[in-house]
């Protein structure tokens, strides 16, 4: 009996996992500085990253294969979020946003040193 449809398929499916190669579409194709972002990613997931860096980077919302670009604009945003400013008409409100900004400059510090020192 012949091989059905679903058992060439399957196959096919298992030759492509074993190589790592995938068809993209014409329509799909990534340009070269997703490409290169992609490759940067899967270097810094290969590192052994402390536990440190591996907090800051959650308390910033960010992932461990987080590019120095990533920590920046997440820096940015809650800096920008947390910023006592926001908050002058509630003097409670304003001490939480301090040391909250506070933990976001230590983390933002911490990660530029990590991401100097690994490039």
């Amino acid at each position: 009996m012949p091989d059905s449809m679903y058992d060439r398929l399957g196959d096919m499916l298992s030759d492509v996992l074993e190589s790592g190669t995938v068809f993209v579409g014409e329509d799909n194709k990534r340009t070269d500085d997703e490409q290169e972002q992609d490759a940067r990613k899967e270097d810094v997931g290969r590192k052994e990253i402390p536990a440190e860096v591996k907090k800051a980077l959650f308390f910033l919302g960010l992932e461990e294969d987080a590019l120095i670009d990533d920590v920046k604009k997440a820096y940015h945003e809650k800096l920008k979020y947390y910023h006592p400013d926001r908050h002058g008409d509630n003097p409670v409100l304003q001490k939480v946003a301090r040391n909250k900004t506070r933990e976001v400059i230590e983390a933002w510090e911490l990660l530029a040193d990590f991401f100097e020192k690994e490039t």
